[in-house]
């Protein structure tokens, strides 16, 4: 009786574990197909460089973009998103900041950025990711700051051409990280009764949220998207399940 409850277990076992390597041999094959001889370019149009600032004591956040951002990366492919960020280097029109305010625009330009950036240009480079995370070196008035930031990316559900996107994110501290006091300072004081909450106190936190968000476009499919007569109206004119907007707005 033993040996037949033996037998029964091997048999089980056999059944299971050439199952599995089946799964696995299916999920390697899958993977190879999606990544092997793919190659990525960043869409820089629908690249978005977001900001937060935070005012009053109750710490009410403050949402900004920058609407000219440009990279050396543009019409150019790499066979992997890692060596197509790696060593990227990237230049933000800071006056281009909009906040949907138009007061607090043209402070942020005259009392902020005048300060912090040179001819109101902010130019950086990207280092390699590492894992999650990536280093972001800085220009401000020919010193570097290098500030480590989340670094993610990720295929978008149901595009069927592999697009994906990456996304940069974190917080910068004004003073201990960038060694910009002075353009803090100014801004404070500019906006110093702005910034006052309902206790009657004016605060301005040194804290800033950055939040890149970047299409990158899988090139290898695009004689598909070419073809695929039905994917417009599909996808809409960029051939597009959903807008670039409804993206990244998931991803806020």
């Amino acid at each position: 009786m033993r040996h037949i409850k033996i037998q029964h277990f091997i048999i089980l076992f056999a059944l299971v574990f050439f199952s599995c390597n089946n799964n696995n041999t299916q999920e390697t094959q899958q993977e190879n197909i999606i990544s092997k001889g793919d190659f990525y370019q960043f869409d820089v149009e629908n690249t978005k460089v977001i900001w937060n600032g935070y005012k009053t004591n109750d710490k009410i956040k403050v949402v900004g973009y920058f609407d000219e951002f440009s990279c050396d990366r543009e019409d150019q492919e790499f066979s992997s998103i890692q060596d197509l960020v790696t060593g990227l280097k990237f230049s933000i029109q800071s006056s281009s900041s909009s906040s949907g305010d138009p007061i607090r625009d043209k402070n942020l330009k005259d009392h902020f950025f005048k300060y912090l950036t040179d001819d109101f240009v902010i130019n950086g480079t990207l280092g390699s990711p590492i894992n999650d995370s990536i280093d972001v070196i800085f220009d401000v008035f020919g010193q570097t700051k290098q500030i480590r930031l989340a670094f993610l990316y990720h295929i978008i559900p149901s595009c069927p051409y592999f697009d994906h996107i990456v996304e940069i994110k974190g917080s910068i501290n004004l003073e201990s990280q960038f060694d910009a006091l002075k353009a803090f300072n100014t801004i404070s004081n500019k906006c110093y009764d702005l910034h006052k909450g309902a206790d009657g106190i004016s605060k301005t936190w040194k804290q800033v949220d950055v939040h890149v968000k970047a299409l990158v476009i899988n090139t290898s499919y695009n004689s598909i998207r070419q073809e695929d007569s039905n994917a417009v109206n599909r996808y809409g004119d960029k051939v597009r399940m959903i807008s670039i907007e409804e993206i990244f707005a998931r991803h806020d």
